[in-house]
């Protein structure tokens, strides 16, 4: 609305209409050409300084703006070389223990202007952001920040059998045939977990442990990071399932378990890509 506006928002409005009332003036006055072409004269002048005047002002808006934004942007790169002073430069280790907020990633095109929490609760932070795109947009981006790392266990005994956990999971409504996995938390090593888990999951224990993989399941919407780890020199013991767990363990042939990865089976990324990692690594030292 015009009339609410204060007046010095109106100054270019208050031109326009002050040359607009110059030249209508003019045409009531044909009979004195000189006169009349005076007030058209005086209304064109007025109207153009009032379009001067509008356009200087939406040109002043979008410098302040542009201003305010490369501030934003100097405290916020001033403030991540502060950080880089005080945390590692490995980028799989500070996503493994920092939370997301505060993750390297604004080295990248991605600039953070400012994060918060939107829900949280003992395993999550649901967290949006205030940045500036690769394109140098500005927009909200919303993602999870785990506050456990994946750890997935790949047992395999002198027989090449491996064994999978079946449950059901919630968010898919329906059963899910997945390798032995849980989370660990940030002041746990994954090594440490993926033993618990194993333990817990499918009672096994093993001599030899070796990392095969790290991984990012889903790296648009969350900063989840997992490690895969292959057990072998199994002995046999006791499962100790939670509260909350219903499983169904299987022991199974490697090979059968990479058929239930090629047909669909088995769909839970981690346990796709530590599969498929894992007989790579048998075809290649069998060569």
């Amino acid at each position: 609305m015009w009339l609410p506006t204060p007046i010095y928002e109106r100054v270019p409005q208050f031109w326009f209409l002050l040359g607009l009332l110059f030249m209508s003036s003019g045409t009531y006055i044909g009979f004195d050409y000189d006169l009349s072409f005076l007030y058209f004269g005086v209304g064109f002048v007025c109207s153009i300084w009032g379009l001067w005047i509008f356009s200087m002002r939406v040109h002043s808006r979008r410098a302040l703006k542009q201003q305010q934004k490369e501030e934003r942007l100097q405290q916020h790169e001033a403030a991540q070389a502060e950080e880089a002073e005080q945390e590692p430069s490995n980028y799989i280790a500070q996503s493994a223990s920092i939370p997301a907020a505060y993750s390297p990633r604004d080295t990248m095109g991605w600039k953070r202007l400012d994060s918060r929490v939107v829900f949280e609760n003992d395993w999550m932070e649901v967290r949006e952001d205030h940045v500036i795109n690769p394109g140098g947009g500005e927009n909200q981006y919303g993602y999870v920040h785990f506050k456990n790392r994946a750890v997935a266990i790949i047992p395999l005994d002198d027989e090449q059998n491996t064994w999978l956990v079946g449950q059901q999971r919630y968010t898919l409504g329906e059963w899910s045939w997945e390798l032995p996995m849980g989370g660990a938390p940030l002041t746990e090593l994954p090594l440490e977990a993926a033993k618990r888990e194993r333990r817990e999951e499918t009672g096994l224990s093993a001599e030899h442990w070796t990392e095969i993989m790290q991984l990012h399941p889903s790296n648009s919407i969350t900063d989840e990071i997992g490690f895969v780890y292959l057990a072998e020199g199994l002995t046999d013991g006791e499962t100790n399932f939670e509260e909350s767990e219903d499983l169904e363990i299987r022991k199974i042939q490697l090979k059968d378990a990479l058929t239930m990865v090629r047909d669909g089976s088995i769909t839970d990324a981690i346990s796709v890509a530590a599969l498929l990692r894992i007989a790579e690594i048998k075809t290649t030292s069998s060569q």
